[in-house]
C-alpha cells in the first residue's frame, strides 16, 4: 500500500463524503479510496507510519461525525485510545484540535444515548481544555468551546442555557469566519430545538446550517440536513 494510499485517499473519501464531488471512476485516488480506512490504519501501522495511522484515524472519526454515524466514531475512539492522549498535552498539532472537537462532541452524544459514564467524563475533559484554549486565543477557540458548552446542557437538560449557548456559538463563529462551525453548531442547534418540540426554531435552524454548509461547499451535507431534520421533525 502506498503513502498516496495512506494519506490522499482517506483524504479524498472525507471530502466527497461532505461534498458530493466524486473523480471519475478510472482515476487512481478513487480506486485507492474504496479501501476501508480500518485497512489503511492497520497498513499503515505495520510500516510504523503513525503520522498516516493519526491522520486516517482522525478522519475517519470526523467522517462518521458529520454523517452522525456516531457508532462508528465511538467504536473508534475506543478502540484507539492511545491517540487521543494529546488532549492532556501542552502543545499539539493542529490536526489534534479538531480530532479532539470531535471526539468532545461524539462524547456528549454518547453519553446523552448510553449514560455510561466514561462518555461524560472524556466530554467534560475537552470541554475543559477548550475553555482554557478559548481564553488564551478566543479567535480560534471560542466557537468550538461554546458549541461543546451547549452539548453540555443538552446533555444535562438544562433548556434555557443550551438555547442561549447554542446562539452564541453560531453567533461566535460567524463573528470569527469559520463558515463550518457557524454550519455545525445550527446542525446541533437544531437537532436539540427538534427533540424538545420547538418547530419554529429547529426550521429557523435547519436553514442556516444548510445555507452555511453549502457556504462552505459541503453540498451533501446540506442535503443531508435538510432531508434528515425536515423528515424527522417537520414533517
Amino acid at each position: 500500500m502506498s503513502i498516496l494510499q495512506l494519506f490522499l485517499a482517506p483524504t479524498y473519501k472525507f471530502l466527497s463524503a461532505l461534498s458530493g464531488v466524486t473523480m471519475d471512476a478510472s482515476e487512481l485516488l478513487t480506486q485507492l479510496s474504496a479501501a476501508c480506512n480500518d485497512d489503511i490504519v492497520e497498513a499503515a501501522k505495520v510500516k510504523n507510519e503513525n503520522l498516516f495511522v493519526q491522520a486516517a484515524i482522525s478522519l475517519t472519526i470526523v467522517e462518521a461525525f458529520y454523517m452522525r454515524d456516531f457508532v462508528k466514531a465511538s467504536q473508534v475512539i475506543l478502540n484507539n485510545p492511545e491517540c487521543f492522549q494529546s488532549i492532556h498535552e501542552k502543545q499539539m498539532k493542529i490536526t489534534e484540535f479538531e480530532t479532539n472537537f470531535h471526539v468532545g462532541l461524539i462524547s456528549f452524544h454518547m453519553a446523552r444515548e448510553t449514560r455510561e459514564a466514561h462518555w461524560m467524563e472524556k466530554a467534560t475533559i475537552v470541554l475543559a481544555t477548550f475553555e482554557k484554549w478559548s481564553k488564551m486565543n478566543k479567535w480560534n477557540f471560542e466557537s468550538q468551546y461554546l458549541i461543546l458548552k451547549a452539548e453540555l446542557h443538552h446533555t444535562k437538560g438544562e433548556t434555557n442555557a443550551a438555547v442561549q449557548t447554542y446562539d452564541l456559538a453560531a453567533e461566535a463563529a460567524q463573528k470569527h469566519r469559520f463558515i463550518h462551525l457557524v454550519a455545525l453548531a445550527c446542525e446541533l442547534a437544531a437537532h436539540y430545538f427538534g427533540n424538545i418540540g420547538a418547530k419554529e426554531k429547529t426550521r429557523e435552524m435547519i436553514q442556516k446550517s444548510h445555507d452555511a454548509y453549502m457556504g462552505w461547499g459541503a453540498a451533501r451535507k446540506a442535503k443531508a440536513v435538510i432531508n434528515l431534520l425536515e423528515l424527522k421533525w417537520l414533517e
